[in-house]
């Protein structure tokens, strides 16, 4: 038999080359890895600075390279520590250093101080949008980005609880869409809903296609001030944008806000609130109040300081307010029991009708 003229290779010369071959790529996979891994260290120097020290509580190096062994699975060494704090102290960083204090490096200004979270953390606590679980997620990324002593997180601020209890934040994700179409001057369609006798959301008809050109938040309520296709009187609409569902983008452009009765230099919030939100509309006029000197601060709370005091009777203050009919008429029969409405007679009549109406219902 001929001999063939082509030689067996080994199994074995086969294997060794393949393991070669992947330990080689192996080695070169771990080294890109740890050089990845190096240029992050400088981050996380400054992230274990950022969370762990402040003017009481300064870090050794070899406590930063624990915490960034425990934080982040990374060895390191002193001189790579101190190297990285000196390029952050040279781009900017206000970091004190041994040389400094003698007792070891810490961050000397906070993204926060503890008043500015505690002002996040109230506007996050009065949305009624926000669920429990999430304002609490938010509040403890927040205690990061202020000094230790102060990180109480959102188990500190559980004592004080808010009155809102929705459950849903859809309406964030509504917001950044209407933004961004707002931004790209883009139209959006919805289905725009309401609530039935059963407390259930159902929708008022089909999809609506808009021209959006703002979203209003008033009085903890966001409305979203549009132009609605198809609406005879072509002015603008308003919209809750909590009851707003289903909403997409589209490629049309939105029709020019310039051509808005109103709003011919642009969107005027004022002229929005005033033609659809019951609080401010109506035109301006002039009220008088009489209430006990004791309930001053309920008058300044409800139509800040820029009331005035035009006559003191005995224990009674004779105010003067400035503000819509609507407004007062709704404030005053609310609030009947510390003031009442003396001027101007058209409106004082309308709040007696009120009453003269509506009391018969509790005899």
């Amino acid at each position: 038999m001929k001999k063939s003229e082509t030689q067996d290779i080994p199994v074995n010369d086969i294997i060794e080359e393949t393991t070669a071959a992947e330990a080689t790529e192996d080695a070169a996979a771990e080294k890109k890895k740890t050089t990845a891994a190096k240029k992050l260290l400088i981050l996380y120097v400054l992230e274990v600075l950022q969370k762990y020290s402040d003017r009481h509580h300064k870090l050794t190096q070899a406590q930063i390279i624990s915490l960034i062994k425990r934080d982040y699975d990374m060895d390191c060494e002193r001189k790579a520590i101190s190297r990285h704090i000196r390029s952050l102290i040279d781009h900017g960083y206000k970091i004190s250093t041994y040389e400094e204090n003698g007792e070891g490096y810490y961050i000397g200004q906070k993204e926060f101080t503890p008043e500015d979270a505690f002002m996040l953390w109230e506007g996050l606590m009065s949305s009624k949008y926000i669920s429990k679980e999430e304002i609490s997620s938010l509040v403890d990324k927040l205690s990061n980005y202020c000094g230790i002593e102060y990180r109480f997180g959102s188990s500190f601020y559980g004592g004080i609880i808010s009155r809102y209890t929705y459950p849903e934040s859809f309406i964030y994700h509504n917001i950044m869409i209407l933004l961004t179409e707002m931004a790209a001057n883009k139209k959006v369609s919805f289905i725009y809903n309401e609530y039935n006798t059963d407390k259930m959301i159902v929708p008022t008809g089909g999809k609506r296609v808009v021209s959006p050109y703002a979203v209003v938040n008033i009085d903890n309520e966001y409305y979203l001030a549009a132009k609605e296709d198809g609406k005879k009187k072509g002015g603008m609409s308003c919209f809750k944008v909590r009851l707003i569902s289903n909403i997409e983008t589209t490629s049309v452009m939105c029709d020019d806000i310039k051509n808005i009765p109103g709003h011919t230099k642009g969107f005027d919030v004022d002229v929005f609130a005033n033609d659809f939100i019951p609080p401010f509309m109506g035109e301006k006029l002039t009220c008088h109040l009489r209430v006990n000197k004791e309930n001053i601060e309920d008058i300044i709370e409800a139509f800040g300081d820029s009331i005035r005091i035009i006559d003191i009777e005995d224990d009674k203050l004779i105010i003067e307010v400035i503000t819509n009919e609507e407004r007062m008429y709704r404030w005053a029969i609310a609030n009947a029991h510390i003031a009442e409405l003396t001027e101007p007679q058209l409106l004082r009549f309308r709040i007696k009708d009120y009453f003269d109406i509506n009391s018969w219902k509790y005899r």
